[in-house]
């Protein structure tokens, strides 16, 4: 049982919504509020924010396509290539919004390499922006999935993308998830019928 003064400090934290309590916000433990979007945005999910006993706010919704929520957060892939001097390779090219020919995240040759990016805290994802590589090997990206992890055991399908041949130089890529996906971790994974390199010059993961 929650504590009569247990509650939630501040306010939700959703990007273009306002609340559209008639008495104002509560912030007392288990209590839901009514959330609308503003400047015209769609509503995507159920909009509420409820206060859980930890303290904390969770939001079941987002306004429109949501913010980017994966800039500069901590990366990870599969395997490292170690690429020539004038290329930048590490993992965090994903989510640096650089976007240029020497500038990318890069692994291996493997069956299915991957790459993910750690939110930092569970956010409602709508979609995942992908933009190929700009270099002359771009043509090895012919599939790719998109799961979302809350934790280790919850694990969903956000989306997959297939191409008729191949990803293009620099093609961007956008994959929405059937519904909002509760996750802190985006992992993307190449799909290949034999080893070959993944590389993408940005991910960006949309949600709130």
């Amino acid at each position: 049982m929650a504590n009569l003064d247990d509650h939630c400090s501040g306010n939700p934290d959703i990007s273009y919504s306002s609340s559209k309590e008639p008495f104002g916000i509560s912030r007392d433990v288990g209590y839901g509020m009514v959330y609308g979007c503003n400047e015209g945005r769609n509503i995507r999910g159920r909009p509420f924010a409820v206060c859980l006993r930890t303290g904390t706010w969770k939001t079941l919704f987002i306004c429109g396509e949501g913010t980017i929520v994966s800039h500069r957060k901590t990366t990870g892939q599969s395997s490292s290539y170690l690429c020539s001097s004038s290329f930048y390779c590490n993992s965090d090219a994903g989510v640096d919004g650089i976007i240029s020919e020497n500038n990318m995240f890069h692994t291996l040759a493997e069956h299915r390499p991957r790459w993910w990016v750690d939110l930092g805290r569970v956010h409602n994802i709508h979609k995942v922006v992908l933009t190929n590589a700009m270099f002359m090997f771009a043509y090895r990206l012919k599939k790719m999935e998109v799961h979302v992890e809350k934790s280790t055991s919850e694990i969903e399908m956000c989306g997959t993308h297939a191409f008729v041949a191949h990803a293009k130089t620099g093609e961007v890529i956008e994959i929405k998830c059937p519904t909002l996906l509760e996750g802190q971790k985006v992992v993307v994974t190449m799909v290949n019928e034999r080893v070959d390199y993944f590389h993408l010059a940005e991910v960006e993961v949309y949600g709130g």
